[in-house]
């Protein structure tokens, strides 16, 4: 809780600190009767950015190679019709 909420860690943070935990007291300890209780992950509110088209476009004349250029116009039109 001190992770999530004091110092406003990320998820996936929080899990990589709690699986070394559990290796530790677990395998390397054989502590067998500890256990940890995790609150249950909150659900993604936050969407993706959608880019405005001055953005796509600066983004498009950014590439400095021809390949680097067609990947991103392949790329930059999926989905879009």
């Amino acid at each position: 809780m001190h992770l999530v909420q004091d110092r406003k860690l990320a998820w996936s943070s929080c899990n990589v600190r709690y699986a070394a935990l559990r290796v530790l007291y677990r395998d390397v300890l054989g502590w067998d009767q500890l256990r940890f209780w995790i609150p249950p992950r909150a659900r993604q509110t936050r969407r993706p950015e959608v880019l405005s088209l001055q953005e796509v476009q600066r983004l498009l004349e950014s590439a400095r190679s021809p390949k680097q250029r067609a990947l991103l116009i392949t790329t930059s039109r999926r989905g879009c019709g």
